[in-house]
């Protein structure tokens, strides 16, 4: 009756802000990852530069390094 279906929306209600949550912490972390990402390319790409630098300065040649 009345209690069994109160206790089904109960239930549904529960798993709703469960999934939500968890949706939430999913986000939260794909956020961070792109974050580390973006941070990991800036690195790379100031590397690449500083190494092609160096050598344009110390060998008088350009060089391009391609990743």
């Amino acid at each position: 009756g009345d209690k069994e279906l109160l206790l089904k929306l109960e239930d549904i209600e529960y798993r709703m802000d469960h999934f939500r949550k968890q949706g939430q912490r999913l986000k939260e972390e794909i956020d961070r990852v792109q974050d580390d990402m973006n941070e990991t390319t800036q690195l790379r790409l100031r590397e690449t530069e500083f190494l092609q630098n160096l050598v344009k300065i110390s060998m008088g040649e350009e060089i391009v390094i391609k990743v």
